[in-house]
């Protein structure tokens, strides 16, 4: 031990003597070690971090299954829960949940809010205790719409009573619903979600959100009872209740829960992401972390080799130094440990300074995983003791992988040769492919992958946004306003819209307008089924299936997409409330081919429209889905509080964007907040793995080709050095300095096409996993490799053309006077 604690003053005395260098290789380090920390950070996030409730090893999540025994989706009502929870042979206690978006009224209008549904021993049952009131009663559980009370969360206390002590008492309004609030929950307690929650009540108010609940259950099992026993206990409960549900229901319910006969356990104590979601998202979750994985690891695999040739550079100028320590009696096995110590020092330092910077390095994957796997969840980068332990693993492991070589080699030499050279280097004769050369090649090849990915994505994106989607989107103009926001209700909100619809249509330079439900192309909308459509018969035990729009006057117009036959929605329509609708020529081919069209009806909610026109096909979903039955209906008053606006105008759009704004604004002052852009840079938008993934690439490639750069200069650099006596020889007897330049750079010319050539086999490999996670990418698109390849050559030649320059303008007699 003592010998160990000597080496390790001795390291840190060596290391202090050469400050810049140890910076620049900490620095180095930590940004190669903090990528791969703040991945792990993220997956603990979701996966391993105990949730912040009493004993979270009891919780298991109680799921729906069929006979296969694997977690299916289906609708948890109620009724379930009370089963589940009645029966208590396999479970201490039980509790459900539902999240829920109503609207709360506020001093401008309404605004939507994160509630959850939650069982009257929520908080009991968590072991968390509110800062301020209380939790719910058992009363408050049991009554049906009796209670209208509701715990707040810590952040929504701050925002909208503004951390008021005497907050008890007080009521809010959701969805005209006055409800009293009795509690406050701790500051960062969100439950068992994964985004943070508003309020929680009980789910005696059901009734009073729209009478339906869909809830999760979640248990602590017994002392001794096995998820599997628990999970065959519950099997008969549940199958008790879907025979009880199943009748006097209307069949698309039957068929959703006809085959629900067991159920699956999953634990649900770690992690913020839900049980559930974890099961659904694991394909796509690994699909994503992979991708991170293996470019965090070549920015990782950059730095390391980065820091062998540094160290490889070292260990020859210390040769003298070694040869000394070996002739006064020191083992090679000691010098060895010496070395190994100062590279994983080194590493130590670096993981240090990972964990201190791990929040902003945190947003080079941060976003291509929740793109990947979620949107827009609260996301929490805390270190905490499995961080720290896989900060101290990478630290020994990088510490001692990319020092163990560079320590061999440097105590590999002829002891009296090196103690006779002053510079300890005599009798040195470089192979062809050096160790020093091999790591070059390592780092120009993961530098290489990483544009490559860069450059696949962009092309991905760029090709994308070509795709004929049905209708021209270069010159549209969408805004995306909220008038139930800012206090418009049902009766007002129309008046408000065609106010609107009229001034966007008096602009200059606007050719229609129209709105819609959704904006176009901003992603899937969902179906409807029926079992009643004229001129189609249905098939045994089936349903008939499709998209669907809701639209006003103009908007195909608008938009751009030309009527096959009928005609287009009217303002007649509009204002009469008339049902009829439209359909597009996939909806006519798959239920009406050689039929009629016009004039036929549906029936949907006990309500029949009649068909007055065909539109062509186009994509409204997304750019990747091609276009789908769908039916597109007359805006109502929902639609109206909501408007979707499509403005077609003669010229660029965005020339119109303020234009547009300030209409906004003259109807109500916050309107100005709206949405408002072109639909191409909407559509630019909306491409979010592919952006997520480029963003991550792009950032992780810039920093693995400016480390590459550094340490292809530094060891070009050192490389002149070190023949500094060979080439003032040369130029002495004759070599001219140009001869000179090229000499070095043929040197490194060959070390930068080996990792060209390495770099792009790795890029097939990494493009294959690439267009599994994003859509679009052609994993032999032979012009992205071909730019990146060019960008690194470019880059690289650089660095070696720096000290071949100064190579060439080495003075002869200066370099053999100082020999």
């Amino acid at each position: 031990m003592s010998s160990v604690l000597q080496d390790l003053r001795l390291a840190f005395r060596m290391l202090g003597k050469s400050p810049g260098v140890t910076a620049a290789a900490v620095l180095t380090l930590a940004l190669g070690i903090g990528v791969n920390l703040a991945l792990f950070a993220l997956l603990n996030d979701q996966l391993l971090r105990p949730r912040d409730v009493h004993r979270p090893d009891e919780l298991w999540a109680i799921l729906p299954s069929d006979t296969s025994g694997e977690p299916r989706w289906f609708n948890l009502s109620r009724p379930y829960y009370e089963a589940v929870r009645k029966s208590g042979s396999a479970f201490n206690r039980v509790i459900c949940y539902g999240n829920l978006g109503p609207k709360l009224r506020t001093q401008d209008g309404w605004e939507e809010v994160r509630a959850t549904l939650v069982s009257g021993d929520y908080f009991t049952f968590l072991g968390v205790q509110p800062i301020l009131g209380r939790g719910f009663l058992p009363e408050e559980d049991d009554k049906p719409g009796a209670a209208r009370v509701a715990v707040i969360s810590y952040r929504f206390w701050q925002r909208q009573f503004q951390g008021n002590p005497a907050v008890l008492g007080k009521t809010v309004t959701l969805d005209d619903q006055t409800v009293e609030v009795v509690g406050v929950a701790p500051a960062g307690f969100q439950g068992i979600s994964l985004y943070q929650r508003d309020l929680w009540l009980p789910v005696s108010m059901e009734k009073l959100f729209g009478g339906y609940g869909v809830y999760n259950l979640v248990g602590r099992l017994k002392e001794g009872v096995s998820p599997a026993q628990a999970a065959a206990t519950l099997a008969p409960v549940v199958q008790d209740v879907t025979k009880t549900l199943l009748v006097g229901n209307d069949e698309i319910y039957a068929n959703n829960i006809s085959h629900f006969t067991r159920v699956a356990l999953l634990r649900e104590g770690y992690g913020s992401l839900p049980a559930e979601w974890a099961w659904s998202g694991r394909k796509q979750m690994f699909k994503g972390a992979s991708l991170v994985g293996v470019a965090t690891f070549l920015v990782l695999l950059i730095a390391v080799t980065n820091l062998s040739n540094l160290l490889l550079a070292r260990g020859l100028r210390r040769r003298k130094e070694i040869a000394t320590r070996l002739a006064m009696g020191a083992t090679r096995w000691r010098l060895i440990r010496q070395l190994l110590l100062e590279g994983v020092l080194l590493a130590g330092l670096g993981a240090l300074t990972a964990m201190l910077i791990l929040g902003w390095v945190g947003n080079f994957v941060t976003g291509m995983m929740s793109a990947a796997v979620y949107a827009h969840a609260d996301i929490h980068l805390r270190p905490d003791i499995r961080v720290v332990g896989f900060a101290l693993v990478s630290a020994l492991l990088v510490g001692a992988g990319f020092s163990i070589l560079p320590a061999l080699q440097a105590s590999r030499f002829d002891l009296f040769v090196a103690l006779k050279d002053p510079e300890g280097g005599a009798g040195l004769r470089e192979r062809r492919w050096s160790l020093r050369k091999l790591l070059m090649v390592a780092q120009v090849a993961a530098s290489l992958a990483l544009l490559s990915g860069t450059a696949l994505c962009l092309r991905a994106i760029s090709q994308q946004l070509r795709i004929d989607v049905g209708f021209p989107t270069e010159s549209i103009a969408v805004a995306a306003v909220n008038l139930e926001k800012v206090g418009f209700n049902v009766e007002t909100a129309q008046p408000a819209v065609e106010e609107l619809r009229r001034r966007f249509s008096l602009m200059p330079g606007v050719e229609a307008v129209g709105f819609m439900d959704m904006l176009p192309l901003m992603g899937e909308r969902g179906h409807l089924v029926t079992d009643r459509l004229e001129g189609y018969v249905v098939p045994e035990g089936g349903s008939i299936e499709f998209g669907y729009a809701a639209v006003s006057p103009d908007c195909f117009r608008a938009l751009g997409i030309p009527l096959v036959e009928g005609r287009e929605i009217t303002e007649s329509d509009l204002s009469s409330r008339r049902p009829v609708a439209l359909v597009n020529e996939s909806f006519a081919r798959k239920f009406w081919p050689n039929q009629t069209v016009l004039g036929k009806r549906l029936e949907r909610l006990h309500k029949s429209y009649e068909i007055v026109g065909i539109v062509r096909d186009a994509r409204l979903n997304t750019l990747v889905q091609m276009p789908e039955p769908t039916i597109f209906f007359v805006t109502g008053a929902d639609e109206a509080q909501n408007p979707n606006f499509i403005l077609r105008t003669r010229g660029d759009p965005k020339s119109l964007l303020k234009p547009i704004i300030a209409e906004l604004a003259r109807v109500h002052p916050r309107l100005r907040e709206s949405h408002v852009t072109s639909l191409r840079q909407f559509m630019r938008e909306r491409l979010s793995s592919q952006r997520e993934a480029m963003t991550l690439l792009g950032r992780l490639a810039v920093l693995a080709l400016a480390l590459t750069v550094l340490g292809v200069y530094g060891m070009m650099s050192f490389v002149v050095a070190q023949r500094t006596r060979e080439i003032g020889i040369r130029i002495a007897v004759g070599a001219g300095r140009a001869d000179v330049a090229r000499l070095i750079l043929l040197s490194g010319f060959g070390v930068v096409l080996a990792g060209v050539g390495i770099g792009l086999s790795l890029t097939l490999g990494g493009a294959s996993l690439l267009r599994h996670v994003v859509y679009g990418v052609n994993a032999f698109d032979l012009p992205a490799f071909g730019a990146a390849a060019v960008l690194v050559l470019f880059a690289i030649l650089l660095a070696c053309w720096l000290p071949a320059r100064r190579a060439s303008n080495v003075d002869p007699v200066v370099a053999l006077r100082h020999e």
